[in-house]
């Protein structure tokens, strides 16, 4: 009697969005969206992250800034970065899958109409930036074999977020790269089943900007949701621990797609498809490094680094920030190697102090910056970004902003390594100049110390023995 509820209620629902549509015929738009949306200024407070919506054919919705990418090169910036990182994941024993989705005009060209954009030259793109990532050892799972596939079943239609039927499609893709590794056949492995729960009404985050910028008032979207549990499992925490109580050997990093107000059971179907318990670390709302900086701030890395890092990040992120890959080496690494050799204090605000110098009693001390790291420690850990103006002997500055994620907790501390490669590599470090990137109304010190990088760690630094 319940599964027969069940499906007349879908069915209800079936027919009432074919009702809202019956009068959109094929290749038109269903709501046309204001002259508004076209103005910067509309989007000041209503969804800045989803500007310049525009109609795609049908009741679809797109957002230029958002789904219109077509050059997905990653800057020599971002490659030597990624490559900095792999390294240093190899160093822990942890092989690391990014699972660089596509955007939603990539995915759904049958729904776009925009003359500005070029299907053909953005797959192209995206296909050599995964192959970009494949080049530096990274995992990538084969997404372009699902484009000529999909026919508006992936993403939502007035929404940024996938349906669980491009979760689950990605999951398999996952799975079908993660079981060619070497690594798997070693991997604890237990049963999985993924059951159907209902369906979750989303009115959606591109609805939500068009009505805020519009005041106009869209229909609800319904999409399948889907639970999955171990076999024979009691559904509890400790389940995913196991009987052991030790951290499952992979972990899931990424953003609302993997983990969200709404569930699409990303984590949970590439459980059942690779049979081993998956620890889901992404954060909502959280970038494609909030969760990554969380975990090592957590110590995971430190206690028990994963085997197997799956890493989510949407494409519309472009992974080109050089000062996110100097903070997460310094952080990976371990922050200091010892002691700081120099360190000073001041009082911070929104204009420049300079708590460091290294001619104290006029002795200038030989920080090469390749060898060494920042250290620097706020008395306020609501500090989330800052600008360093970093001065060399030879006369050169460096200016460049620090960003932690705002949702990553932390205490104050700060990790974040001085030039290795480049024209500062070599400098000797004279002066740190800092300036919060924000006013504040409390009083805020800083503590800075130059301290020298620990290096990378050997691949064979980590064994299995380590991972508690």
């Amino acid at each position: 009697m319940k599964k027969q509820g069940f499906a007349l209620f879908a069915l209800a629902l079936a027919l009432q969005a074919g009702a809202a549509n019956a009068a959109c015929a094929p290749g038109t738009t269903c709501y046309e969206l204001c002259p508004e949306v076209e103005l910067e200024t509309s989007y000041n407070t209503a969804g800045s992250a989803l500007r310049y919506l525009f109609n795609g054919k049908g009741s679809w919705l797109f957002a230029t800034e958002l789904d219109l990418r077509q050059d997905f090169t990653f800057t020599p910036a971002a490659m030597e970065g990624l490559a900095r990182l792999k390294r240093i994941f190899d160093g822990y024993g942890t092989t690391v899958v990014i699972v660089y989705t596509p955007p939603r005009a990539l995915m759904h060209p049958d729904r776009l109409s925009h003359p500005g954009y070029s299907h053909s030259a953005a797959l192209k793109s995206y296909i050599a930036a995964l192959q970009q990532l494949r080049s530096l050892g990274y995992v990538v799972p084969d997404y372009p074999s699902l484009i000529p596939d999909m026919s508006g079943t992936f993403f939502q239609r007035r929404d940024h977020h996938w349906t669980t039927t491009g979760s689950r499609l990605t999951a398999r893709l996952v799975a079908d790269s993660v079981k060619t590794l070497p690594v798997y056949a070693d991997l604890q492995k237990k049963e999985f089943v993924t059951e159907l729960k209902g369906l979750y009404k989303k009115y959606g985050t591109l609805a939500t900007v068009a009505t805020r910028v519009c005041g106009m008032g869209l229909p609800n979207q319904y999409v399948q949701s889907y639970t999955t549990v171990a076999k024979g499992s009691t559904n509890n925490e400790n389940d995913l621990f196991g009987d052991s109580g030790s951290r499952p050997e992979v972990t899931l990093i990424g953003t609302s797609f993997s983990k969200g107000k709404v569930d699409y059971n990303f984590a949970g179907f590439m459980e059942e498809y690779l049979s081993v318990p998956i620890d889901n670390r992404a954060i909502r709302g959280g970038g494609y490094n909030g969760s990554l900086e969380q975990i090592i701030l957590d110590g995971m890395f430190a206690s028990s680094p994963p085997r197997i890092l799956i890493w989510e990040v949407p494409g519309q992120f472009p992974m080109d920030s050089p000062s996110f890959y100097r903070l997460i080496g310094a952080e990976l690494e371990g922050g200091c190697k010892s002691a700081g050799k120099i360190a000073g204090k001041s009082q911070v605000s929104d204009v420049e102090h300079d708590p460091l110098a290294n001619a104290n009693g006029g002795t200038v001390l030989p920080l090469t910056a390749r060898d060494h790291v920042l250290k620097l420690k706020f008395s306020d850990a609501s500090v989330f970004s800052f600008f360093l103006n970093l001065t060399y002997m030879s006369g050169h500055h460096e200016k460049i902003k620090v960003e932690r994620h705002p949702y990553v907790k932390h205490d104050g501390t700060f990790y974040f390594n001085l030039p290795e490669t480049g024209k500062f590599a070599e400098d000797t470090l004279y002066s740190v100049g800092l300036r919060l990137a924000q006013p504040s109304e409390s009083k805020i010190d800083v503590e800075v110390q130059v301290c020298e990088r620990p290096g990378e760690r050997s691949a064979t630094s980590t064994s299995v023995s380590d991972r508690g």
